[in-house]
């Protein structure tokens, strides 16, 4: 691992004539090499080795300040083999995670006072996964709409019949994913049913997913992301009875109260909405998450 470091540090960091160079630290995604280290990489003069990584980590110290999720990742880095490098997989996942840290830290952090949040929904959905994170993310400042398919209001399924209704701000067809900072989808059965055979809200799902935007979806409502094609080899929950839905969908399912994986935020029922509502605030102030596209 240390030739390794100090093959990225030679590369990156400093001039291989040991002069410091004025390109500086230029992001992990550029420095992680494919080839295979030579001996003299692995062993060569200890004390070069020694001083290269100390510079090369204050270089990378000095260059992100206060960035406080490098070192999980560099543990993680150090955690793995030299041969695991080598993996296209776990390549692929280093560069990933690196680059979406820095990408954080170069884009200015919102506030969840500043926040603007959509609410997606249709007639069905379950009361209290609607209104509680409405009403609890207005309380922290966050300008929160909803949209609909329909428009004028739309009704509640509450626990076991039908409740109250909610009047709808905009549109599904008019809403645009550049007016909004996160994406929360309600579950029950009858709502995330009907908005995944409707064109309009699939089209903001996936443009909320492709944006590295922060999307939240409890209950059943991950069955939207199922649709969206997004929880490939993801870390997600949901209610237990579509369990198997998405693990169809090769998500890697957990049996907790909130999931994330790089701004995908899923809850299994309405007994974690305090959990779920935290981490939308928490995601929506790290900024947008690096992801491919749905």
């Amino acid at each position: 691992m240390n030739g390794w470091i100090l093959a990225w540090e030679k590369r990156y960091a400093y001039s291989m004539d040991e002069k410091p160079s004025r390109r500086g630290y230029e992001g992990f995604s550029g420095g992680l090499s494919k080839r295979k280290l030579s001996q003299e990489d692995s062993v060569s003069n200890p004390r070069n080795k020694i001083r290269h990584v100390a510079r090369s980590f204050s270089v990378l110290r000095a260059h992100i300040g206060r960035l406080t999720a490098l070192p999980l990742h560099l543990e993680h880095l150090r955690s793995l083999k030299v041969s695991d490098l080598y993996s296209s997989a776990e390549l692929q996942l280093s560069i990933d995670r690196a680059d979406n840290i820095l990408n954080r830290k170069e884009q200015p952090m919102p506030s969840i006072n500043d926040a603007r949040i959509l609410i997606l929904a249709t007639d069905g959905y379950e009361r209290s996964e609607l209104r509680v994170p409405y009403d609890e993310l207005r309380k922290r400042g966050a300008d929160v709409k909803i949209a609909s398919p329909k428009a004028g209001s739309i009704k509640s399924w509450d626990k076991k019949d039908w409740g109250d209704t909610v009047d709808v701000d905009l549109l599904a067809s008019e809403a645009s994913v550049d007016d909004f900072d996160a994406l929360v989808l309600p579950g029950g059965q009858i709502n995330p049913d009907l908005l995944r055979r409707d064109d309009s809200a699939m089209r903001i799902v996936k443009d909320f997913l492709n944006s590295g935007k922060t999307v939240a979806a409890i209950c059943h409502a991950p069955w939207l992301l199922v649709e969206a094609d997004a929880l490939h080899g993801r870390d997600a929950t949901s209610y237990w009875s579509i369990k198997t839905d998405v693990k169809n969908a090769g998500a890697n399912w957990k049996d907790e109260e909130v999931v994330t994986d790089e701004g995908i935020i899923t809850s299994r029922s309405p007994d974690d909405l305090p959990a779920f509502v935290s981490k939308i605030v928490e995601e929506i102030e790290e900024g947008t998450h690096k992801r491919r596209a749905a």
